[in-house]
């Protein structure tokens, strides 16, 4: 059980104390209102002894008592069982919830590390108003009142009148039959006089005048302890008497039998504290009560048995618990009466606790649990579930497992508050262990009362958290899943708010996104054969990239004067998780960036997306200096003319049950500046429209509970291993693939191969053509060409048209063509070349074109001479071409 502020031995004594009735007369009554209180209420803040009281026991031995509380009730006539007393233990319970901020207790195992409420207030306070609200029963004298307060204003004309008519009413309630509530101790029951005085009205004088007329009256006893004088006293025991005979579920004693008197001795010193006699008492009438099969009365001495057994200081008799046990099993299985099961539980539980007894308290609380009450079987098994936590070595499984299911008896019985708060206790234990059906099933549950509660945004987290498990519940609960998961985040925009949802579904695979900087290109034309270009449609080669790089060296090499820049970067147009993404790639402005996501769906039922694009962040280069950030719209994406890029949306995205796909996004930049991709946004559904849904209710809910959200795109950089900080801690670099700089338009050029050999003989060499195409609106130069085999390839001239010649053939040699002017009517002069000429004086080679330049729109075919390797076999020929813009301060491709 969780820790309570009051003891075990104050708590007890504070649940059995003495019963005063208050019957006060009218003008009493009003002179209380005046403070909006009623007589009860006025004096409860005089109930408690502040010093210690004393009484002489039957054998004259003089008895402390310490800290007494006394209990004042107005008389009421009505027990207030049923219905309305199950109300107000409701109530009691809904309006005791946890303290914000309250201070928790931290419970660490070798696997767990759990924080908890340290205390229950509202188990408490439950507690607390059962046990004073039980209703009198016949076969104990407990909850009957010893004694009745008559309260007169001193403002009546007679106050002594008054104080007999109120004498005589009490009477009549006691004794007339008519009331079966409440009970009395006694039949003459002791009477206090109270004469009320108001100083602000009436005089003081007959205030003062009246009260020795009352304090003369015969027969008043002064105080409680004197009364008790004659209870104490000696005096004859009644002779035994006749048990009407009935059945042992409702055998009765007549009021004077000595049974009887025996138990309310018993009574009366376990309410003075005198708990020795109090045990020897109940004791004795226990075995009288057995032997008559008086199963009732039986079960309320045992009980009372074991609680004055606990309390008497010093003793050595052990608590005897079996007592209890029977109690609670008589009460319960032959008496059916579950309102005294229950309190004989709640007293053995704590004084078990007490006794560091966690586990037995555990049982005992746990089979009080039943179907005929929620509430009562709620607050047991939260109780039971902390006493599993409070064992010496903690039954960490066992405490949420009870959590559980007081989680549940908390929501059937209506209290959504206390159901929320065991279910995220007990997530502690189960989160994050592998038991992915437990923890659908309490994220489920955590979900449901928190938007019940109007929590939206715990609801949220909840829902969320069940699809990004990996679920293995059927595709009709996933289904029902993602319904209430869309439901909710519908509920929370509420159609008004402009933000977009992190959606959970479909997973988005970050670290294996790529960018395609630049235009698709064209792969054939007619005869022509495009030279081949790096693709989204191409896996990434290592060994192929560092190709590339050394060749594009030699080539910038070759145009800054045999010197290879120290700010030079190795162009890339398609980046992954591969490649080197520590710096801003550059993009150019008119030329598309293709993102390619990997997404998956992890569920067994359909996933539509639609309108799915790309979200983005752009700071433009404004001509004053200063940087403007234009962010995307989504709802106006791509509608704008003035936006500085365009947005293509792919308007369905079909994921079938468990499906992996990409999705390739396009984006258009119009201005230079920075460009950040950020998120993909998309509408969420879970099937398509045309195919049958898992939904058991049907596509129409689908599509009702469509919702636009997004995911973000965070990409984490490679594992830093630099310095000794970085080898030590987990130090990501960045990874900025995401990140373009977008750049001033470039020149763009195509080659494309005609009548390219696919076979040739050792030394063999044919003649073929490449076409260069300007397809961009820039202007280009310094066209150069390196490659892996520079011997096997040359250039002609784009001015000589050379025919093949038959001689060179015969010989495997092979014509040149020499620019000369044109000479009217005259063949082309040839000069033959042998194969040692082909060989390059360096890795790169100028190509000739006329003029140096090739202008936007523009396309050129050149010879180009290929011979054979001198040794056979498959040989692959790795050609990059390099150009640049006529305007020096934009870069080279």
């Amino acid at each position: 059980m969780a820790h309570c502020l009051l003891s075990v031995n104050e708590f007890i004594q504070d649940s059995f104390v003495p019963m005063i009735a208050v019957l006060g007369s009218s003008e009493a009554e009003r002179v209380c209102r005046k403070n909006s209180l009623n007589l009860a209420e006025l004096l409860r803040p005089f109930c408690r002894l502040t010093s210690e009281g004393h009484i002489r026991d039957p054998n004259n031995q003089l008895q402390t008592v310490k800290n007494l509380r006394i209990c004042i009730n107005n008389i009421e006539t009505s027990t207030g069982q049923g219905s309305a007393h199950n109300r107000l233990l409701s109530e009691v319970v809904l309006s005791c919830q946890p303290q914000e901020g309250a201070a928790a207790t931290v419970i660490r195992t070798a696997e767990y590390h759990l924080n908890l409420g340290g205390t229950t207030p509202w188990f408490e306070a439950y507690r607390e108003a059962f046990l004073q609200t039980m209703p009198p029963s016949d076969h104990e004298f407990l909850h009957h009142y010893l004694a009745c307060l008559l309260v007169v204003s001193s403002s009546e004309a007679v106050p002594v009148e008054q104080f007999l008519k109120l004498s005589q009413e009490q009477h009549r309630i006691q004794h007339s039959g008519e009331y079966s509530c409440p009970k009395w101790f006694i039949p003459n029951t002791l009477k206090y006089y109270v004469l009320l005085h108001d100083l602000s009205e009436g005089d003081e004088q007959r205030c003062s005048s009246d009260a020795p007329q009352l304090v003369s009256r015969k027969g008043l006893s002064r105080s409680l302890f004197t009364a008790t004088k004659k209870w104490f006293g000696g005096g004859k025991v009644p002779e035994k008497g006749v048990i009407e005979p009935k059945s042992t579920l409702g055998l009765q004693y007549p009021p004077e039998a000595p049974e009887l008197q025996i138990r309310k001795m018993a009574d009366l010193c376990f309410l003075v504290q005198h708990y020795e006699l109090a045990y020897s008492c109940y004791h004795t009438a226990k075995k009288d009560f057995l032997s008559d099969q008086a199963m009732l009365y039986a079960a309320g001495a045992l009980e009372m048995a074991a609680v004055s057994s606990f309390l008497q200081g010093g003793a050595q008799r052990p608590y005897p618990a079996h007592y209890m046990d029977t109690a609670i099993q008589t009460y319960r299985d032959v008496c059916k009466n579950m309102v005294l099961a229950e309190r004989c539980a709640l007293l053995s539980a704590e004084i078990l606790k007490s006794q560091g007894k966690y586990s037995e308290a555990a049982t005992l609380l746990i089979k009080m649990t039943s179907e005929d009450s929620d509430l009562r079987s709620a607050l047991l098994l939260e109780q039971a579930a902390h006493c599993f936590i409070n064992m010496r070595n903690p039954m960490v499984r066992k405490f949420a497992f009870h959590m559980i299911l007081a989680g549940h008896r908390f929501s059937k019985a209506g209290q959504r508050k206390h159901a929320l708060r065991c279910y995220s206790q007990a997530m502690q234990v189960y989160q994050d262990r592998g038991w992915s059906l437990a923890e659908d099933h309490i994220n489920f549950t955590i979900g449901r009362q928190s938007f019940t509660l109007g929590q939206p945004d715990s609801a949220l987290l909840a829902f969320r958290q069940i699809l990004i498990n990996d679920s293995r519940q059927t595709a009709t609960q996933q289904a029902a899943f993602l319904r209430e998961y869309l439901y909710v985040v519908k509920s929370l925009l509420g159609g008004t708010d402009s933000r977009l949802p992190e959606l959970p579904l479909p997973y988005i695979h970050s670290a294996a996104t790529r960018v395609y900087f630049g235009h698709e290109r064209r792969l054939a034309e007619g005869e022509k054969q495009a030279a081949t270009h790096v693709s989204l449609d191409q896996e990434y080669d290592q060994e192929l990239s560092l190709l590339w790089c050394r060749l594009e060296e030699q080539l910038v090499a070759s145009a800054n004067q045999g010197v290879l820049p120290n700010t030079f970067q190795p162009t890339q147009c398609c980046l992954n998780h591969q490649t080197d993404n520590l710096h801003h790639p550059l993009a150019v402005v008119q030329e598309p960036i293709i993102v390619e996501v990997t997404l998956r769906n992890p569920l067994k039922v359909a996933l539509l997306l639609s309108d799915l694009s790309l979200l983005w962040r752009f700071t433009a280069d404004a001509p004053s200096g200063e940087e403007v950030t234009v962010a995307s719209d989504d709802a106006a994406a791509g509608q704008q003319r003035d936006e500085p890029v365009t947005t293509e949306t792919i308007r369905e995205f079909y994921l079938g049950p468990e499906e992996t796909k990409t999705a390739r996004l396009k984006l258009l930049p119009h201005r230079t500046g920075q460009l950040n991709i950020v998120a993909v946004v998309y509408n969420l559904t879970s099937s398509h429209f045309g195919e049958p849904s898992s939904d058991p209710e049907g596509q129409q809910t689908s599509e009702s509970m469509m919702v636009r959200g997004r995911q973000d795109l965070k990409i984490q950089g490679p594992r830093l291993n630099l310095t000794k900080e970085d080898k030590m801690l987990v130090r990501h670099g960045p990874d900025r693939r995401l990140e373009p700089i977008i750049t001033p338009p470039m020149p763009l050029m195509e080659v494309f191969f005609l009548q390219f050999p696919t076979a040739l003989l050792c030394g063999e060499i044919k003649k073929a053509y490449v076409e260069f195409c300007n397809v961009s609106a820039v202007a280009l130069c310094g066209l150069r060409v390196a490659s892996t085999h520079p011997d096997f390839f040359t250039f002609g001239s784009q001015d000589a048209a050379t025919p093949p010649s038959p001689a060179s053939s015969e010989n495997c040699s092979a014509y040149v063509t020499v620019p000369a002017p044109p000479q009217p009517g005259a063949p082309a002069p040839e000069t033959l070349v042998s194969a040692p000429d082909f060989s390059q004086a360096s890795g790169v080679m100028e190509i000739p074109i006329r003029g140096g330049t090739l202008q936007p729109g523009e396309s050129v075919q050149l010879p180009l001479w290929l011979r054979g390797p001198d040794q056979e076999g498959v040989h692959e020929i790795n050609f990059l071409f390099y150009y640049e813009s006529p305007e020096k301060n934009l870069r080279s491709r």
